[in-house]
């Protein structure tokens, strides 16, 4: 199944029969399916893995501490958020240090739960037969929608939790 490699990989396990390390054709441990069957090229020992096993070699990772993007970066130095311009420094131990914040973008939990409190403001305000209970179903239509908003966007935030590569820079 992993036939073919490239010359420098960063994802190996190591073969539960000999303790040989196998690498894998994959940069990421998140490129890897959720389990795979692996034969091992010395002892010919054939087994299950899943990935957990994988073990990821100069791969550095980190939380940005501004928007909370899960990031990774391949390299030691100064490094960049895609998402918030935050700027790093990874140090050859591994650590990361924040060298300059940038300015989070808007959540989405929070985008859908003013779109929805329009949105629903607009329905209810064309139910009612005077201005009062037109003033009464737009502010209950706009709470409705501001919760079922929220509720969408935090399951599209919860879905859509995507590692992202850091951007490089000179330096």
């Amino acid at each position: 199944m992993f036939a073919e490699r490239e010359l420098s990989m960063a994802t190996y396990i190591v073969c539960r029969g000999c303790g040989y390390r196998i690498d894998l054709p994959f940069r990421l441990r998140s490129e890897a399916p959720i389990h795979f069957a692996v034969t091992c090229p010395r002892c010919g020992y054939r087994d299950v893995y899943s990935y957990a096993d994988i073990v990821e070699e100069g791969v550095y990772r980190h939380t940005c501490e501004v928007c909370d993007t899960k990031l990774y970066s391949f390299r030691i130095g100064y490094v960049r958020c895609p998402v918030c311009s935050s700027r790093y420094y990874i140090a050859s131990d591994g650590s990361w240090t924040l060298i300059e914040k940038g300015s989070a973008p808007p959540r989405t939990q929070q985008s859908f739960a003013a779109i929805g409190a329009v949105l629903g403001g607009l329905a209810g305000s064309q139910k009612g037969r005077d201005s009062l209970e037109k003033l009464a179903n737009t502010i209950i239509g706009a709470l409705s929608g501001m919760v079922l908003g929220s509720i969408v966007g935090a399951l599209v935030e919860a879905l859509s939790s995507v590692e992202r590569e850091v951007v490089y820079e000179a330096g």
